[in-house]
């Protein structure tokens, strides 16, 4: 029978027997065969899924996408699901966004004109570039032709927007003539360049004709974006804007997300989250300034509404998508999941940006593993129930939650690069509290320092063992096993799509790794400050003079082994930006926000360290031409760390006289 909201009925299954743990789902699903699951739902289903399944199997291409129109349409007819306490909806007001958050009236330019510098510290104009975000350059010059469409086009959405009276629900619309090939360019751009690093929404049944104004209008502008907006970059920006506004006054409303009964409308809040992704990448302060905000909102309506528990998650399902079309069910179930881990991301960027306390507790998402980028993507269904039976099996019964404490809750077999990730950014919490711990109690700090070096390892570890797996699997024509399995996207057999995506996914998750592992060597928080203060056109007295108890810490550190092995760190993520560079990969691929940090965090470092170095006396540069550094390995102990010396790689010594050329470095790799 069909599962309902009332509690007994649906203590039977949507298989027409018992009721099964969802831990159990996937080995149950993985003993009969497509046809058999065929079958079995069909008696279960109501005539419309039937009807839809049917089609499924003849090969038509969307039919998920109307299974989930049917079950909004259900939701928008319970008293739940409007709007307001009252029941109405809320019209579009067009409030302007002064009345929330001021809108900035002008962009700021990422560089700043250089400022002159005694001769005892770098030089100010190669000092390290601020920490905004990533600018993404566009990857070709628009033609005059595509400048004027995208114009159109722009204009278009914009317009739509401001006319809305229910973006979160109401589709689109038809763009003009003109405008519709740059709307569908932007589009396939997203899917093309955005989805590999941030796939949050479902490929599969997202459509740009039926989804909400909301989710489709943030893709076109991330897409546009990423595919070179040209004359119409204003237009987007202003896009942009518009939708952030709303959002605000959504989750800004008395009441929003303090009703637990009301379905969740994780569109609304996938499109947010777009939102802020978009922020980032446009590398826009005042966008990330408002994005920050935005995402704090979010966090507390999210809590609230209890989206972080897997027993409110349960009954949501029950009682408003009673749905048995599994494709339906575990895809719903994947955007929840989805959607936290990659706050939990975006969190963790916004710490290492920005230096803010993380907002979310790794221990408080009770929440399942992502299943795998294969099993997200698949497409038609056929190609779906062929690789659910290929699912690590240990993976639905887990908890996020859970996985923080270490990689040792999975076996080996079965961890994918995701939940590197995961380990990585749940360390920002215990980073934060290492960070002030440290400023008040050096024998404290010495202890979580080295148990914050030892979790960073082990997941370094476990980052090591994936990414050598992947290589071994490269050559491979058939059979090709996990872990390279788990990212088949549209292919259905190994391509260079697929290891391009690998390996660009093991290239953030080691930049993460190394931004991460420099605030268990330094107080990024001070360093910033420091250098702050350094390229201050109004400190020209000595160092000590500006702040004397912090700048004697900073010194201090420089003579330290940690500085040492920060500066490591920071050559490796320099080197690594720079072999990605050489290879030309990034022409077709912005840089994640997580690398820019990363890059952003390592110039600070080396800066701070050559600023606080050349304070000691005038700069004595050894003769270090034999020697190499090991950009493989900043853990150990190399001479170089041990000791006082020089280090050179394929540039001039690493010293104080010469730290402008490194700078120089950093802001080439970032500026590509």
């Amino acid at each position: 029978m069909c599962a309902t909201a009332e509690g007994d009925s649906y203590e039977k299954s949507i298989y027409g027997g018992t009721k099964r743990s969802t831990k159990n789902l996937l080995s149950f699903v993985m003993s009969v065969s497509a046809h058999s699951l065929a079958m079995t739902f069909s008696v279960a289903m109501s005539p419309v899924t039937r009807l839809q399944q049917a089609r499924l199997l003849a090969g038509g291409k969307r039919v998920m996408r109307v299974e989930r129109a049917r079950q909004n349409a259900m939701v928008a007819e319970e008293p739940g699901a409007r709007y307001c306490d009252d029941g109405s909806t809320i019209p579009d007001t067009q409030a302007s966004s002064e009345n929330i958050i001021e809108r900035p009236k002008e962009t700021e330019s990422i560089a700043e004109s250089p400022k002159e510098t005694s001769t005892n510290r770098p030089s100010d104009s190669a000092r390290p570039f601020e920490r905004t975000g990533n600018e993404v350059p566009a990857t070709k010059a628009p033609e005059d032709g595509e400048t004027s469409i995208g114009t159109i086009g722009a204009s278009f959405l914009l317009k739509s927007i401001q006319k809305s009276t229910n973006l979160f629900k109401k589709p689109l619309g038809e763009p003009p003539v003109d405008a519709e090939p740059w709307c569908t360019a932007s589009f396939d751009t997203y899917w093309e360049q955005v989805h590999d690093h941030w796939p949050l929404l479902h490929q599969p049944t997202l459509s740009l004709e039926s989804d909400p104004l909301a989710v489709t209008a943030s893709v076109v502008i991330i897409g546009c974006w990423f595919k070179g907006p040209g004359n119409a970059s204003d237009l987007i920006v202003n896009t942009h804007e518009r939708l952030v506004d709303k959002f605000l006054e959504e989750l800004c409303r008395p009441g929003a997300g303090l009703d637990e009964d009301r379905p969740w409308r994780i569109e609304v809040y996938q499109a947010v989250l777009l939102n802020i992704i978009f922020a980032f990448y446009s590398g826009k302060k005042q966008l990330i300034a408002r994005a920050g905000v935005l995402f704090s909102l979010l966090i507390v309506t999210l809590r609230h509404m209890g989206m972080f528990s897997s027993d409110r998650a349960e009954y949501q399902e029950r009682t408003h998508f009673p749905a048995t079309f599994l494709p339906f069910v575990l895809s719903n179930r994947e955007r929840r999941v989805r959607l936290v881990f990659f706050m939990l991301k975006i969190d963790a960027y916004l710490f290492l940006v920005n230096g803010q306390p993380p907002h979310l507790q790794p221990e408080e998402l009770d929440v399942s593993l992502l299943s795998t980028f294969a099993l997200w993507n698949a497409h038609p269904l056929d190609e779906f129930y062929k690789r659910l039976p290929q699912e690590p099996l240990g993976r639905p019964d887990k908890r996020l939650s859970h996985l923080v404490r270490g990689p040792d809750l999975l076996a080996t077999s079965e961890l994918l690069i995701e939940d590197v990730q995961i380990g990585f950014c749940s360390m920002a919490s215990a980073l934060w509290r290492f960070t002030l711990t440290r400023r008040s109690s050096e024998a404290t700090g010495t202890e979580s320092k080295a148990l914050l070096a030892q979790q960073l390892d082990n997941w370094g570890y476990q980052l090591d063992r994936i990414s050598a797996l992947c290589k071994a699997q490269e050559a491979r024509t058939s059979s090709v096993e996990l872990p390279l399995r788990a990212y088949f996207g549209l292919e259905t057999e190994i391509c260079p799509p697929i290891l391009t995506r690998v390996r660009w996914l093991i290239h953030e998750t080691r930049m993460l790794q190394n931004a991460m592992s420099l605030y268990s060597y330094a107080d990024m928080h001070a360093l910033g400050r420091f250098v702050r203060r350094q390229t201050d056109t109004n400190t020209d007295l000595p160092i000590s003079h500006a702040n004397g108890e912090q700048d004697a810490g900073i010194l201090q550190w420089a003579r330290s082994l940690d500085s040492r092995k920060a500066v490591l760190i920071s050559l490796t993520v320099l080197k690594a930006g720079e072999r990605l560079k050489a290879q030309n990969d990034r022409r077709s691929r912005p840089v994640a926000p997580l690398v820019n940090a990363a890059l952003e965090n390592s110039a600070v470092v080396l800066w701070a360290w050559a600023a606080a170095a050349a304070t000691e006396g005038s700069c004595s540069c050894p003769d270090m031409s034999n020697r190499t550094t090991d950009d493989t390995n900043t853990s150990g102990g190399s001479e170089w760390t041990l000791n006082w010396h020089g280090l050179v790689g394929d540039a001039p010594p690493l010293c104080a006289c010469m730290a402008e050329e490194w700078i120089k470095r950093f802001a080439a790799v970032r500026s590509s």
